[in-house]
């Protein structure tokens, strides 16, 4: 029997080959379609705070959804990897990010701008990056469980977001893994019960 790790690995090495062989068109209207219904979402539109990661290479691209919620004035908060750890922290603008030895784009860690655990409830999204999603609300994403650890212990709702090639019935997952609340594709919006 495969170790859950080693199923989980191959299931994103095959569905990182389907998002490598998209054209560059058929992703931007992709990832359009994607922007439009998470904008068009009612968890959106309540939203206090956007929790939002910067897309790099083949992740779903968030650029204009980011653009989107600071020009409406919500407040949005960025990732910063530190070590084995995930924080987030807020901008005021997309030229706030550089480019790290990661090859992500965060902003510099100030700490007037961390985004400290939800104890009052606040009306807060995440929006979580995923290769793989189940009608579940289960992911995998790159396999170092930064989200999965930030998520147990921050309260918010979650939003995950794939191509609908990447939407599967199913995926194995551990007591670590973190499910999101509603998976978003260009063609769907899964709400998980």
């Amino acid at each position: 029997m495969e170790s859950l790790v080693l199923i989980k690995k191959k299931l994103r090495e095959k569905n990182i080959k389907k998002r490598k062989k998209m054209k560059f068109k058929e992703k931007e209207k992709k990832d359009d379609e994607i922007y439009k219904k998470l904008i068009s979402l009612s968890y959106f539109k309540e939203a206090k705070l956007v929790l939002c990661y910067v897309s790099v290479n083949l992740e779903v691209g968030t650029i204009n959804f980011i653009k989107n919620c600071l020009k409406i004035k919500k407040e949005v908060a960025v990732p910063v990897v530190f070590k084995e750890n995930l924080s987030f922290y807020k901008i005021k603008s997309l030229e706030e990010l550089h480019l790290t030895k990661l090859s992500l784009l965060e902003p510099k860690p100030k700490k007037e701008n961390l985004v400290l655990n939800n104890e009052a409830n606040e009306k807060i999204v995440c929006v979580v990056p995923g290769f793989v999603y189940s009608l579940k609300g289960q992911r995998i994403g790159y396999g170092k469980g930064y989200y999965d650890k930030f998520l147990a212990n921050f309260k918010c709702f979650k939003i995950g977001v794939c191509y609908d090639f990447n939407l599967k019935r199913n995926i194995l997952n551990n007591y670590l893994d973190v499910a999101v609340n509603l998976v978003v594709t260009e063609k769907n919006i899964v709400k998980i019960h």
